[in-house]
């Protein structure tokens, strides 16, 4: 069956409109990664992550998200879309996961996002989003989330790198006889 993921990525200064024009022309392939990260009407690349802290949905960045990922997905065709990110991004993908109907989204170090989605009029359904943290990393230790956690021991010093935990996420696949039950 067709699957695509649409990524979304965490903190960080790159352009989205770099990525939007590649898509337009079809330039990049299933798996289409936005660059999330740069808050243009706050004129930095903190305001979400500010908002995120203070239990509030980054409403530039979470409507940018959901219009990318409806535009994406119309791109794509039809079969089954799936929503992932990084920290930031992981937070954007889960409430697009939350919001869009039956959409499963899987997040990376992600902060909780449950008190945001709760004080907000949309209508979040709390299902579908499977979040692998690490043990220790701050970011992901920040607020409620929402959907199965698993946690995992980051033997690096570094628990916030999507490196490390990828590293971990292989070495636990390779020890285990079948794959997890998703």
């Amino acid at each position: 069956r067709d699957v695509s993921v649409v990524a979304f990525r965490g903190t960080n200064d790159a352009s989205v409109f770099k990525v939007r024009e590649a898509v337009h022309r079809r330039l990049l392939p299933l798996t289409v990664q936005y660059m999330m990260g740069y808050d243009d009407a706050q004129g930095d690349m903190t305001g979400a992550d500010i908002d995120i802290s203070k239990f509030t949905i980054p409403m530039n960045q979470f409507s940018e998200a959901v219009g990318y990922f409806v535009e994406a997905s119309k791109l794509l065709g039809l079969g089954k879309v799936f929503v992932t990110g990084h920290s930031l991004g992981g937070a954007l993908a889960a409430m697009v996961g939350c919001l869009v109907r039956d959409t499963m989204a899987v997040t990376f170090n992600a902060p909780g996002t449950q008190e945001a989605m709760s004080k907000s009029p949309l209508n979040f359904r709390f299902s579908s989003v499977y979040n692998f943290r690490a043990n220790y990393d701050p970011v992901s230790k920040c607020g409620s989330h929402v959907g199965v956690v698993h946690t995992l021991d980051i033997p690096q010093i570094n628990k916030h790198s999507m490196a490390n935990l990828l590293d971990t996420l292989s070495r636990v696949g390779r020890a285990r006889k079948e794959p997890p039950a998703w």
